[in-house]
């Protein structure tokens, strides 16, 4: 099967607003590497779900998305650049995934150029690092149940949109 070629979520700038909803901005492509059935509307739903996930855990300057992860006690700023959604894949249901309303199953792989993190005892960003941050997710699964799409994703819980005031950045 020959991969069909759809454009990408691509973040933006978020217009200055209380949510952290980011607009979808085509500009680059998703690769679907599932059935030849996958359809336009199918993708565009997977790419606002995956979005709207997202988007309620970073904050967007440019084509940088700022985060403060926390885990334990701790919290570190991270900026991810070039935050995007790489690729689509339709993805097997079970018999109990049916018997629980889930109709349809996509992975929406994350992916991202670099990023860096700050070093509060240096008060200085690290260098951009062109390897993952290991605790940002990798991927969004997103599922269809009763007709609506909802995308959940391992640890986006512990990042919130943004740089915290706690923490001593530069101005």
């Amino acid at each position: 099967m020959t991969p069909t070629l759809f454009t990408a979520l691509n973040f933006s700038v978020i217009a200055s607003s209380t949510t952290a909803a980011v607009p979808l901005k085509r500009s680059s492509d998703v690769v679907i590497t599932s059935s030849p059935n996958l359809h336009c509307l199918e993708t565009e739903a997977v790419l606002a779900a995956s979005k709207k996930l997202l988007g309620a855990s970073v904050a967007m300057i440019g084509d940088v998305a700022r985060s403060t992860h926390h885990l334990g006690g701790y919290e570190t700023a991270i900026e991810l650049k070039g935050l995007t959604i790489r690729e689509i894949v339709a993805a097997p249901l079970s018999e109990e995934d049916r018997a629980k309303g889930v109709t349809r199953r996509y992975l929406a792989h994350v992916s991202y150029k670099s990023h860096r993190i700050w070093d509060e005892p240096m008060r200085s960003w690290t260098e951009w690092r062109e390897t993952s941050y290991g605790f940002f997710p990798s991927q969004v699964i997103v599922e269809e149940i009763a007709g609506n799409f909802s995308a959940r994703a391992n640890r986006i819980a512990d990042f919130v949109p943004g740089i915290e005031t706690g923490l001593a950045l530069p101005s």
